[in-house]
């Protein structure tokens, strides 16, 4: 099977391969499967695209995910409804490919991409995965959607409105995001310091330097990364402090924030960095 899956991608766009590789795409184990439709990604056109549309609510969530990428890719018009059905249902592992494949449709066959989302979106509860779409759509008529979705009852739609404001950069509300970093839930607050990052008012980065100081490591390493870019005394402070930490993971984004500030000092980071117990520092 993989010999014929690769002897299908040397045929090219339009050969031999695709019909028989579409036929078996549902009978196979899930190795192949995913292989398949990689190919078929490679090769196909439009009308495998809305071939394999009805078949995705069936596969597996890796299979799953390489077919919404191959719509994203290949797929027209046609294939937006689909897409917006698995929405509905999609498992959370889902929720990003769906949005990515919507903007990809989103870019190549104009605003009725957009229009699709906010229709399905109205009738939805504020789903999740439509937020996230909205968002890497990023039009402008959108923010105020996801403004208002970032207050939300439930922390799976703040999330999802908050990191779909990470498009539109410094366009979207700076106390939105600042306010989300004092969530609840870490997710959340892990959205709102990588959606900050584009933002550096003395405001933004004053909060983000209180959120380098999170309780859960992930949610300061991703303040620690959006800090990067900012660059100042405290900033620089705060990033060599962080680099010594014995959790891996900030000690890792606050080397990745130095590596593009370069303050006095970070040879001293980088000396300690290799002598961190992780491998991965």
């Amino acid at each position: 099977r993989d010999h014929g899956a690769q002897q299908g991608q040397d045929i090219g766009e339009g050969g031999a391969a695709v019909a028989p590789l579409l036929h078996a795409v549902e009978r196979v184990d899930v190795e192949s499967r995913v292989l398949y439709l990689e190919v078929l990604e490679s090769i196909g056109d439009a009308a495998v695209a809305e071939a394999l549309a009805p078949m995705i609510a069936t596969f597996d969530t890796r299979s799953a995910e390489a077919a919404v990428r191959l719509l994203g890719a290949r797929g027209g018009c046609s294939v937006v409804e689909a897409l917006l059905r698995l929405a509905q249902t999609a498992e959370p592992e889902l929720w990003r490919p769906i949005a990515l494949a919507l903007a990809a449709l989103g870019t190549r066959h104009g605003a009725g991409v957009a229009e699709a989302v906010r229709a399905t979106l109205e009738g939805s509860g504020r789903a999740p995965v439509l937020l996230l779409a909205l968002g890497e759509l990023g039009c402008e008529e959108d923010i105020g959607a996801l403004d208002a979705a970032s207050r939300d009852q439930s922390a799976a739609v703040r999330c999802a409105a908050i990191e779909g404001a990470r498009r539109y950069n410094q366009r979207f509300p700076e106390d939105t995001l600042i306010f989300a970093l004092a969530d609840e839930q870490a997710a959340v607050r892990a959205a709102a310091a990588r959606s900050l990052a584009s933002h550096r008012s003395p405001r933004a980065v004053d909060a983000l330097l209180a959120c380098a100081r999170d309780v859960e490591p992930w949610v300061a390493a991703e303040a620690l990364q959006s800090l990067g870019d900012a660059c100042g005394d405290e900033v620089n402070r705060t990033l060599l402090a962080a680099s010594g930490s014995t959790s891996s993971v900030v000690a890792i984004a606050a080397l990745r924030s130095l590596s593009r500030c370069s303050p006095p000092g970070i040879e001293g980071a980088i000396r300690t960095g290799l002598r961190h117990a992780d491998p991965e520092v």
